[in-house]
Order: C-alpha cells, then structure tokens, then sequence
C-alpha cells in the first residue's frame, strides 16, 4: 500500500507535468497566432477608423457650407426685391411714353420669372436642409458602427504571460517533480530500512509530507498554466468575435464611404447652384434700381433731345434763308453784268458766263423723330416729381464728391 501511495504520487505528478508542457507548447502557438492575427485586425480597425474620419471630415465641410441656409429665416434679397418693386410700383409713366394713364414702372418687371427663381432657389435651399438632416443620421450609423467595434478592439489583448515567464514555471514544475522523485525515493528507503518506532514513523510522515506539498505545488503551477490557457482561449474567442465584425462591417463602411462621397459631390454641386441664384437675385435688385434711375434719365435725354431738335431746326432754317438771300443777291448781280455787257459779248467766246445760279437746298428741310412731340411742354407730374427727386438726389452726390474731394 505504500509503495502504491509512492507511485501514484509520481505517476500523478508526471502525468501533470506532460499536460502542463503540451499545454504551454499550444499556448505558445497561440500567443504567436494571436498576435499575427491581431495585427492584421488592427490594420482593418484601423482602415474603418479612416474612412470614419474621411466622412466626418466631408462631413464638417458639408455643415459649414450649409450652416447659413440652415440657419435662414427668410429668402436672401427678398426685401430687397420687394423694397425696389414697391418703387418702381410708385412709379407712374408719363402717358406721353406708353399712349396710355395709370401705368407704372412695374409693369415692365417679368414678374413670373422672378418669382420662379425665387421658388426654385427655396426648393434647392430645402433639399440643403435635408441633406443635412439625412447626413446627420447617416453619421449616427456611421459613429455607431465604429463605437461597437471600438469595443471589439479594446476587448482584444494578448495575456501578459511571455514564453520565458512560461518557460520559467515548467522549470519550477520540474523542480517540484525531483523533490517528489527524491522523497519518494527516501521514503521507500525508510519504510525497507526502519522498524515501527518513533522516530522512523515521525520521519516518514515528514517525507511523506513534503511529497504532498510538491505534490500540491506541481498541481498549482499546472492550475495556473491552465489558467493562462484559458486566458489565451478567451482572447482567441474575442479575436473571433472581432474578426467577424470587422468582415461585415468593413465592407460595409467602404459601400457607405462611397455613397457619401457621391451625395457630398452633390451637395456641393447644390452649393454652387444656390449661390449662382442668390447672385442673381442680388443683380436683379441692382438691375431694377439702375432701370429705376435710368428711367429718370430717360425723361432728361427726352427733354435734351427734344431742345437739341428745336435748335437745329432753327439752325435749319436760318441756314436755309441765309443761302436763298446769297443765290438771290448772286442772281441779280449776273442781271446786272448781262445787262449792262452780256449783249456786247458773242455766244461762243465764253458759254459758261451764261450759267444760272446755282441754288442750294439743305435735305431733309425738317427733322423727325418718334420722340413724344408735346412731353418737353405737357409734362405729367408724375415726370415732374421724378426729376426734381433725381434733381435732389445729383444735388447731394455732387456736394458728396466736393466733400470727398476737400
């Protein structure tokens, strides 16, 4: 019975520390898998992690370009539309110009197209606003997909334990194991040698006791290898679990990455539109006010005109009768030569004396226009009331320039 304890001890022992060293073998081809796979983990995290920052970055672009149409109360230059068609409204036309009372500047403004590129700008300035809204919860998706495999990521750690610390403790097992050898050894040796005294039994009960405490102490550092096997099986397991994550999810983030970048192209392109119609818009409020003014200055070119015509007439005319007295004047003095000299003179010594006067007229005899014959003389009031405001707003411009001048 014994020799039964002996040799179930060391058979127990030596069975442990085969398990124990076929065990650390696998968890050393386990580390050096885990860490090979972890590394190209890494990189797939990684590629996920940048195509997270490309969208946001897109992404921010997006919100800065459309943060004032996100924010805006009201259609850019509509009161400033409204402010110069109310004008222009006001603005009667002299009934002289267009054959008829009661009409205004206004009528002259397409007001149909305005109001369209209004309405159009408003539905482009809507989709903006949309977009945003959708990029906002596709970025949700997005942040929430990386956050989840963040966790994956930072689940995934080799164990601490290095090959020599590994390599260390099968050392310290075989230590444990030659003590076992040892007492078991001697403790055979007393029982073949000694009696049943004292001595010989207190003796044996302290070998056989050291046996059991190296027999404890093999069996711990096998518990403790094991735990380090159970260790690395775990990390193997959250590996698993983040590769398979990071194989349905990278893919994905790559299709999301590409329909992101379509809908910023987009965006953009949007962008563009909205800003070439707002500058249209703000050239149409320049455009009226300038036809505003000029129609101010259409009734001071009619007048000018109109008094340019009466002087020229005048010119006309005085030119007229200043060549009809001369042709006269020039008439009667070849009377006078013919009379007094022509009939000592024969025909053919010099035909030309006897040429008439030449007299000259100046074509056309009058000057047309389709300028309103009567507007200098008739003015409406309304005429009257534009230029002495046009009068008033040169008087101010000109006393501006003198100020800027001094």
């Amino acid at each position: 019975m014994r020799s039964t304890f002996n040799s179930d001890v060391l058979a127990r022992s030596s069975e442990l520390k085969n398990l124990t060293t076929k065990k650390v073998q696998q968890i050393t081809n386990a580390r050096n898998k885990l860490l090979i796979v972890q590394e190209e983990l890494q990189k797939q995290y990684l590629l996920a992690r940048k195509m997270q920052e490309s969208m946001h970055e897109r992404y921010t672009r997006m919100q800065r370009l459309g943060k004032d149409f996100v924010e805006m109360k009201r259609l850019p230059h509509s009161d400033a539309l409204d402010a110069i068609f109310e004008k222009l409204k006001r603005q009667e036309l002299d009934s002289k110009l267009v054959g008829q009372e009661g009409r205004t500047l206004y009528d002259f403004v397409d007001e149909k197209s305005v109001q369209g590129l209004q309405e159009q700008t408003g539905k482009e300035i809507a989709i903006v606003r949309s977009s945003l809204n959708e990029t906002n919860e596709f970025m949700k998706i997005v942040d929430n997909c990386i956050k989840n495999l963040t966790v994956l990521h930072e689940s995934v750690n080799v164990p601490d334990t290095s090959e020599q610390e590994l390599a260390e403790k099968i050392h310290v097992q075989n230590g444990f194991l030659k003590d076992i050898e040892y007492h078991t050894a001697e403790l055979t040796d007393l029982e073949s040698k000694l009696g049943e005294s004292m001595a010989s039994q207190e003796r044996r009960k302290h070998v056989r006791d050291s046996i059991m405490r190296c027999e404890d102490r093999v069996a711990s550092v096998a518990k403790k290898i094991e735990s380090t096997a159970i260790e690395y099986g775990v990390a193997y397991e959250k590996a698993l679990n983040f590769f398979t994550a990071l194989e349905d999810e990278v893919p994905r983030l790559k299709t999301m990455l590409q329909e992101f970048e379509y809908n910023a192209a987009q965006f953009d392109q949007r962008i563009g539109t909205i800003s070439a119609m707002l500058t249209e818009l703000k050239n149409l409020v320049a455009w009226y006010h300038h036809f505003h003014d000029a129609y101010g200055e259409l009734l001071r070119e009619i007048e000018r005109r109109q008094i340019q015509m009466q002087e020229h007439q005048i010119l006309i005319q005085k030119c007229q009768q200043d060549l009809d007295e001369a042709a006269s004047e020039e008439s009667a003095r070849r009377d006078i030569f013919s009379k007094s000299f022509g009939r000592y003179l024969p025909p053919g010594l010099c035909p030309g004396i006897y040429e008439p006067v030449v007299s000259c007229r100046i074509l056309p005899p009058k000057i047309t226009s389709e300028l309103p014959r009567a507007f200098s003389f008739q003015r409406s009031s309304a005429a009257k009331n534009f230029l002495v405001t046009s009068d008033e707003k040169n008087e101010k411009k000109s006393e501006k320039e003198e100020k800027d001048k001094v």
